[in-house]
């Protein structure tokens, strides 16, 4: 006879995992407070590298008075010059982030990251959740 299909099949592989997820949250825990090693990824430019966060009108309300001349020593945001391809584009040619193939602190929670690993979506989660919760009011009322 086939097993009835669960209605909370998330939270069914939540309790299967609850204890290997248990020891890997507690040794990512213990790498970061104990042993100070933090998480990394290689960084990836992106819109910022090359715009220093500002929007296109900001760019060239900033740099629109300190273009690149041709007697011009530096081209850099530090400096503050654009060059007046930049200034139409409304960022910089080249990342200003200054962080070319270098390591950058990895902004995800440990929960993030075994809630990957084991493959369960934490919205499904929450959801699954509010409707034994609503099963459980109705049942009581």
């Amino acid at each position: 006879m086939a097993k009835p299909k669960s209605k909370t099949p998330t939270l069914d592989k939540l309790v299967a995992v609850h204890e290997q997820s248990q020891v890997c949250g507690e040794f990512m825990e213990w790498l970061l407070t104990k042993k100070k090693l933090a998480l990394c990824k290689l960084h990836k430019h992106c819109d910022e590298c090359y715009t220093m966060g500002l929007t296109k009108e900001e760019f060239r309300a900033k740099y629109e008075d300190k273009t690149l001349t041709p007697n011009s020593a530096f081209r850099n945001s530090f400096f503050g010059i654009a060059s007046a391809k930049e200034l139409a584009r409304g960022r910089f040619n080249a990342p200003q982030c200054g962080a070319s193939n270098s390591y950058v602190f990895a902004s995800v929670s440990v929960d993030s990251l075994l809630h990957q690993f084991f493959q369960i979506d934490p919205n499904k989660v929450e959801r699954e959740r509010r409707a034994l919760l609503e099963q459980l009011r109705k049942q009581n009322a």
